[in-house]
C-alpha cells in the first residue's frame, strides 16, 4: 500500500482571510475599495475598463487605489502558515455501504467518512480499466494545483495495490449533483440547498449564484491554462448553502502542454454541450477554452429553462446534427435580452468569435447585481439558431487572433464581412467604436488587398499580383503564361511554409492562409490522367487499423472514396460524414472534391480517421 499525498503537499483546507470579490480567488495584488471590497488589482481594472461601479455593491469605485499592504501582509503570512492536510491512509478512510453519489466520465463515487469528516471516494481499478486508471491519475495532477471555492477540492489519494485500486479523497458535497437537483429534485430539496422550494429552474437568487460560481471556476482554470473539456450539469456539484462546484477532472487537459492532457486523441464531451467544432478529433486541445464557453452556456440555458440540452432528439447523432446545422438550446421567452446577447455569442458557429471566460465572468456579475425579467419563466420558449456568412467568420477569426473579441457583436451587427474589411481604413475602424490603436493593428493583420505571389522555375523567377479573393487555379495560369509554359498539370506548392503545402486549384488564396505576398514553386502532377485506374491503399485508423487496397480513378471524389472504403469495412455509407482522411498531414472530408486534387499518385497511402467520436 502506498501513499500518494506526498504530491499533494501544497494542498490545504485553511480558509485565507481574504479573496477577491470577482475572481474568488486570493488575490497576488489586493486593493481595498473605498466601500470595503476586496479585489484582486488585475480583475478590477478588467473590469473598470467599462464599468465604474463596484462589482459586488454597486457603490462608486473612486479613482485607481494600490495594492494595500497592510491585506497583502496578512495574505503573505497566511501562505507561510498554511500546512499540508495529514497523509491519507487507506484504514482511515471508511466507506459507507449502499448505492454510490454517482459515476464519473471515469470511476464510481462512494460516500465515506474520513479523519471525523464526510468526504467523497472516487475509485477506479488500477489493474481491470486501464484507461480509467490513467484518466484517474490525470484528475488528481489536475485538481493538486487547482485551489478555488468553485472547484470540488482534493484533500488526498491512496493507492492499493493489494486491491489494485486507485483512490482521490474529495471534499463531499451535500446536495449532490446539479443535475439531479435541477431535474430530480422535491421541492423540500431545494429550499434545503437554495432557501427557497421553487429556486430553480428560472431567473432568481439561486439561478444568479451557480450562473457566477460555474463562470469563476471556469475562468479560474483558463487563467491556469486548463480545459475543462466536459462542462455539464452533471459535473457541477452543490456544497452548503448552494456553492456550485466543478467536478469530474478527467477529459481535464492544459493548453500547449504535454503529459495528462494528451492522453486520449479524442476530444471527449458530452452531446448536447459540445460545440460543433468538437467533431473534429482533437479540436479540444487546439482552442478548447471556447468549448467550454459553449458547454457553460448550454449549462446556463438549462437553469433558466429546466429542460436538458435537445431532450427531444433521438440519440446523440442527431444531437451532433443539430448543433452542427445552427440549432442551440432553447431559451425561455422571458430571457433577459442582456443574458441572451451573451449566451448567443458563446455558441456562435465560430469559435474564435466567442467571449473569453474572464470577460464573460465581468458580464454575469454585473447582470447578477441587477437581473431584470421574470424569476421562473412561464411565457413559452424559443429554439436559438446561429448562422454568420462566411465572410464574417473569417473577419471574426481575425479579430480574435488580435485579442478584440468585444468588437466581433458590433461587426457582426453591420454585417462587415472580410471583403468590406480589407476596403476599410483605421478611420473607419475606429467609427465602429475601437480604439484607433486596435484599427491600425486590424488593418495591418488584414494585409493588402494585393498579394505578391512570387514563382522560381527552371533558374527564372516570375511575379504576379493577385487579389486575396483570386482563385489558385487562375493564378497558376498567370504564372504559366509570363514563364510560356502549359503547367494545366502542375501543381503550386507554398515554399515559405515549413511543411511546404501544395495548394488547392479551387480554393482562393484568403481561404489557403495567404494574406501577403508568398513565394510559390511547381509540383509536377503524381496522380494518373482521368480515366486511368490506379492502386490506392487506405489505413483505418477508426478500430481495425487494416490496410485497404482500393481501385480508384482521379475522377473519383473523396466522397466516392471513402464511401468504397466504408463498404469494405463493412460499415454504413450514409455515416460518412462521421470519417475524414489524411492526406500529406491536412485533413479531408466527404466532399465532392476529386482525388486530382489531392495529387495523390499510384500506390499512396492514405488515413482513414474518425471525425467525430460519440
Amino acid at each position: 500500500m502506498a501513499s500518494l499525498t506526498s504530491m499533494l503537499d501544497n494542498l490545504s483546507t485553511a480558509e485565507p482571510p481574504a479573496t477577491c470579490g470577482i475572481t474568488r480567488e486570493v488575490p497576488s495584488k489586493p486593493v481595498l475599495g473605498p466601500c470595503g471590497h476586496i479585489f484582486d488589482q488585475d480583475a478590477l481594472a478588467r473590469w473598470r475598463r467599462t464599468r465604474e461601479d463596484c462589482p459586488a455593491c454597486g457603490a462608486a469605485l473612486g479613482p485607481p487605489a494600490g495594492v494595500d499592504r497592510g491585506i497583502a501582509a496578512d495574505l503573505r503570512r497566511w501562505r507561510a502558515s498554511v500546512k499540508a492536510p495529514p497523509a491519507v491512509v487507506r484504514e482511515d478512510v471508511v466507506v459507507a455501504k449502499g448505492r454510490p453519489l454517482g459515476r464519473g466520465a471515469h470511476g464510481v463515487v462512494k460516500r465515506a467518512a474520513w479523519r471525523g469528516r464526510t468526504v467523497a471516494v472516487k475509485m477506479v481499478s488500477d489493474d481491470d480499466d486501464i484507461d480509467a486508471a490513467v484518466a484517474m491519475r490525470r484528475e488528481l495532477k489536475a485538481l493538486r494545483a487547482l485551489r478555488h471555492p468553485n472547484v470540488v477540492a482534493l484533500l488526498g489519494a491512496v493507492a492499493d495495490d493489494d486491491e489494485g485500486l486507485l483512490w482521490a479523497v474529495l471534499e463531499f458535497a451535500p446536495h449532490g449533483s446539479l443535475r439531479r437537483l435541477l431535474h430530480k429534485g422535491t421541492p423540500d430539496e431545494l429550499l434545503a440547498c437554495f432557501g427557497a422550494k421553487d429556486a430553480l429552474p428560472g431567473l432568481g437568487v439561486a439561478f444568479w449564484s451557480v450562473s457566477t460560481d460555474v463562470a469563476a471556476a471556469v475562468a479560474f482554470l483558463h487563467r491556469r491554462k486548463v480545459v475543462h473539456g466536459d462542462i455539464k450539469s452533471a459535473n457541477v456539484l452543490l456544497g452548503s448553502y448552494g456553492v456550485a462546484k466543478i467536478s469530474d477532472f478527467g477529459l481535464a487537459r492544459v493548453v500547449g502542454t504535454r503529459g495528462f492532457t494528451r492522453a486520449s486523441a479524442a476530444h471527449g464531451g458530452t452531446a448536447g454541450y459540445m460545440a460543433p467544432e468538437l467533431g473534429d478529433v482533437g479540436a479540444l486541445d487546439r482552442g478548447g477554452e471556447s468549448a467550454d464557453a459553449f458547454a457553460y452556456a448550454v449549462l446556463v440555458a438549462e437553469l433558466l429553462s429546466g429542460r436538458e440540452p435537445f431532450d427531444d432528439a433521438r440519440n446523440e447523432v442527431a444531437v451532433a446534427l443539430r448543433v452542427r446545422s445552427g440549432e442551440r438550446p432553447r431559451l425561455p421567452l422571458a430571457t433577459p435580452p442582456a443574458l441572451r446577447d451573451a449566451l448567443v455569442r458563446c455558441w456562435d458557429a465560430e469559435a474564435a468569435a466567442r467571449p473569453d471566460m474572464e470577460d464573460l465572468l465581468l458580464d454575469v456579475v454585473a447582470m447578477s447585481r441587477a437581473p431584470d425579467g421574470a424569476r421562473v419563466p412561464g411565457a413559452g420558449d424559443e429554439v436559438v439558431t446561429v448562422g454568420t456568412d462566411v465572410g464574417c467568420r473569417e473577419l471574426s477569426s481575425v479579430l480574435a487572433e488580435v485579442g478584440l473579441r468585444d468588437s466581433i457583436p458590433a461587426i457582426r451587427e453591420q454585417e462587415i464581412d472580410i471583403g468590406a474589411a480589407r476596403l476599410m481604413e483605421p478611420a473607419d475602424w475606429t467609427d465602429c467604436g475601437m480604439l484607433p490603436e486596435d484599427a491600425r493593428k486590424v488593418v495591418s493583420l488584414l494585409g493588402s488587398d494585393t498579394i505578391v505571389v512570387r514563382c522560381r522555375h527552371d533558374g527564372d523567377v516570375v511575379e504576379v499580383a493577385a487579389s486575396p479573393a483570386e482563385l489558385v487555379r487562375d493564378v497558376k495560369e498567370r504564372l504559366g503564361r509570363s514563364l510560356r509554359e502549359d503547367v494545366s498539370d502542375r501543381r503550386l506548392r507554398d515554399v515559405d511554409r515549413r511543411d511546404r503545402t501544395l495548394l488547392r486549384d479551387d480554393a482562393t488564396l484568403y481561404e489557403l492562409g495567404i494574406r501577403r505576398d508568398v513565394n510559390v514553386s511547381f509540383a509536377h502532377r503524381r496522380s494518373p490522367a482521368q480515366g486511368v485506374p490506379f492502386k490506392l491503399f487506405v489505413r483505418d485508423l477508426v478500430c481495425s487499423s487494416r490496410i485497404l487496397e482500393l481501385t480508384v480513378e482521379s475522377r473519383y471524389t473523396l466522397k466516392a472514396l471513402i464511401h468504397l472504403a466504408l463498404e469494405m469495412l463493412d460499415r454504413s455509407v450514409e455515416e460518412d460524414w462521421l470519417y475524414r482522411l489524411k492526406v500529406f498531414g491536412a485533413s479531408f472530408y466527404a466532399t465532392e472534391m476529386l482525388i486530382e486534387e489531392l495529387n495523390l499518385a499510384k500506390e499512396d497511402t492514405i488515413m482513414l480517421e474518425p471525425r467525430m467520436v460519440l
